[in-house]
């Protein structure tokens, strides 16, 4: 499931990103992080057609043994103009930071922007984990 891989790219330069402290922040390694962020973002505005809102994923889920569905909420497809929107925003905002992030104090407040974005973005198009059933 594409998606799922993007996800994942992103999710794994946002943990990486989260990491970085005082002493171990590199603009390099940041700049590499935000290349990241930038590139799965630009995949995951074509994820989502018309049409996809029925797609569940390979496999079952081993709890229900149904048919695993994406974490993706029906919004994604009925405000498709928001989410892109919003998607827009958080490329703009990525880019910004890359090219304004000089020192670990420039990266903090360019990568709380960000976050932010993925936050507002993941409350109105993406389902909460279900960690407990």
């Amino acid at each position: 499931w594409s998606s799922d891989v993007c996800s994942s790219d992103l999710m794994a330069a946002n943990t990486v990103m989260l990491l970085f402290t005082r002493d171990s922040y590199k603009p390099e390694a940041a700049n590499a992080q935000y290349q990241i962020l930038l590139e799965g973002a630009a995949k995951l505005g074509s994820l989502f057609p018309a049409g996809s809102d029925t797609i569940t994923e390979p496999g079952t889920d081993p709890v229900t043994g149904n048919p695993k569905r994406t974490m993706v909420l029906p919004t994604v497809w009925s405000d498709s103009a928001g989410f892109q929107a919003a998607l827009a925003k958080f490329i703009a905002d990525a880019k910004t930071a890359q090219a304004s992030t000089k020192n670990v104090d420039s990266f903090a407040a360019s990568f709380s922007v960000m976050a932010k974005d993925c936050d507002d973005c993941h409350a109105t198009y993406r389902a909460r984990p279900q960690r407990f059933r």
